[in-house]
């Protein structure tokens, strides 16, 4: 029997949300169709080579030197930017002491929350709010700093998308539940 690797549970949950949300798009007109699918088709082909890097260990191999290869540029701008973050985490340090199975849990215990607060309590409230929680909480900043980085995110997507582009945001399920 073939062993997979340990990350293809995690290929095949991304390779299924995106083939849901390729499937939604197929509710939408054509010239709305036209952003997801430009998202969801390359997304899914990149899933889909992640699976074979996955699945075929030779081919992971063969490929292996392309993992940490910098291809744009991006670290020498990083450095020139940042150079306080370079800190490279292969391995836990006394600086970040989460193991790399915890640190995934945590990252997708996150993605879930911001896809709960969107859904139950709307865009213009749900984004704020986890911003609000996830600057304080997982970026470890102070009150005044989660505050303005959740009021200035409210007040985008109020200004942008319901102001400018008199766009109807999705109110959200709690609200729908308590009659408002």
């Amino acid at each position: 029997m073939r062993r997979f690797s340990p990350s293809t549970p995690i290929t095949l949950l991304f390779g299924a949300i995106v083939g849901v949300a390729l499937w939604q798009t197929l509710q939408l007109g054509p010239v709305a169709r036209l952003v997801p699918l430009s998202v969801c088709v390359p997304t899914l082909a990149l899933v889909a080579f992640q699976l074979a890097l996955d699945v075929f260990p030779g081919l992971a191999r063969r490929f292996a030197a392309f993992e940490r290869r910098e291809l744009v540029g991006v670290a020498g701008v990083r450095e020139r930017v940042h150079p306080e973050h370079l800190l490279v985490r292969e391995h836990p340090t006394p600086e970040d002491p989460a193991k790399p199975r915890e640190s995934e849990a945590r990252a997708f215990a996150w993605m879930g929350a911001m896809l709960a607060s969107g859904w139950l309590l709307g865009f213009a409230l749900g984004g704020p709010i986890f911003a609000l929680l996830y600057v304080r909480f997982h970026g470890r900043r102070g009150w005044p700093v989660a505050l303005a980085v959740a009021a200035g995110l409210g007040a985008v997507i109020v200004v942008v998308f319901d102001w400018t582009l008199n766009a109807p945001l999705w109110r959200g399920l709690a609200w729908a539940w308590l009659g408002i």
